[in-house]
């Protein structure tokens, strides 16, 4: 919306970063809303079983989706234990599946499998052609690859995978959710080994991305798909643009990137950006990276508990909206220290922390 193999026992401090800030940075510190809100300070999702938390991603290749995916690969809080593409995802499944291996093969996890689901889902709409221009350079400066897509249809490679894994996964979902919802209804038994879906979709009291609508690009793209995965009973945290509105992409991030340690994954995602500068022109925000931020560590936002639904047809289409009979689900509405968010993110793919600037307002 990528890399030298980082140690698994980095110690990042949040604090760190503060000292390294210009002398003017300052704290964008969202207030508390009328409703009932919690800081999630420092807890995981898994906080009761010891050892890295199991996660299956949903995701579809763009800057801000591998950026997430190169967090979760770095963190060793957090095992990948699948990849699932979805067709209907800005990267498809062939640039997807070229992309993804290619990063595995970065952290030597080319054991992690890797599927997609060809079929189109009934309904699912098409992204602007504007958004897909230089999508295939994604895989510049990427490592050669031998792994291969799995030999199971991604709906199944999320069944199995969450199966095996020995203890609740957490699905990590940051595109159109077709494939998350074809797994839940062609696997009822999923439901009772997910701990958690993290979702990046939607907009509830801010304005949507999608031209002429209040919806989100991720949930508009596939509304159907959206609305069972919100019904389906498994407790979901979602990250919508309230949250992500709070981490727009600063003017100091290239420089930052630039004169980090430069891991493998730093490396990448510098020349990412200098391939895609729009990344870095005021129009980005940490979409899917805030998301992958709080896989193991929700205390870098504030939730508040809603009842929700995705809306379907009419003009509310792929809208999500608070409703009495809705779903009860987490939803980030606030990013207290933009900066501990910068710093988590950026200094778990370097290594080591990394020298911001001052803080972006939102």
């Amino acid at each position: 919306m990528n890399r030298i193999r980082l140690s698994a026992s980095i110690c990042l401090s949040l604090s760190l970063v503060l000292a390294a800030c210009s002398s003017n940075a300052e704290t964008v510190v969202t207030g508390e809303s009328t409703s009932t809100t919690k800081a999630m300070a420092g807890t995981t999702l898994a906080a009761d079983i010891t050892g890295p938390t199991p996660v299956i991603v949903d995701y579809s290749p763009t800057v801000s989706d591998v950026g997430g995916l190169l967090y979760l690969l770095s963190n060793p809080e957090v095992e990948v234990i699948a990849v699932s593409l979805p067709v209907t995802g800005e990267a498809g499944c062939e640039l997807g599946l070229e992309v993804t291996l290619g990063i595995l093969a970065m952290f030597d996890q080319g054991h992690v499998p890797v599927a997609c689901d060809p079929d189109v889902a009934a309904g699912a709409r098409a992204w602007p052609a504007a958004f897909l221009e230089g999508q295939e350079n994604l895989s510049f400066g990427l490592p050669e690859f031998d792994g291969t897509e799995a030999d199971l249809t991604a709906p199944d490679l999320i069944a199995e995978a969450a199966a095996d894994a020995g203890r609740p996964v957490v699905i990590w979902a940051v595109a159109p959710l077709t494939n998350v919802a074809r797994a839940l209804d062609r696997h009822p038994d999923l439901v009772g080994d997910l701990e958690r879906i993290v979702i990046m979709g939607g907009a509830i009291d801010v304005p949507g991305n999608v031209e002429g609508t209040d919806a989100e690009w991720n949930l508009w793209v596939d509304v159907s798909a959206a609305a069972d995965v919100l019904e389906s009973g498994v407790p979901i945290t979602l990250v919508p643009l309230d949250a992500t509105d709070q981490v727009p992409v600063p003017a100091w991030y290239r420089r930052a990137i630039e004169e980090a340690e430069q891991s493998e994954a730093i490396a990448y995602l510098s020349s990412l950006v200098r391939i895609f500068p729009s990344v870095s022109s005021g129009f980005y925000y940490f979409w899917d990276e805030l998301a992958a931020t709080i896989v193991a560590d929700a205390g870098l936002v504030i939730t508040e508990e809603m009842n929700v639904v995705v809306a379907e047809g009419a003009a509310d289409d792929g809208r999500t909206v608070r409703a009495g009979d809705g779903n009860p689900v987490d939803v980030a509405v606030g990013v207290p220290d933009p900066n501990a968010f910068y710093a988590e993110f950026l200094g778990r793919l370097a290594g080591s922390p990394v020298t911001l600037g001052a803080t972006a307002t939102p």
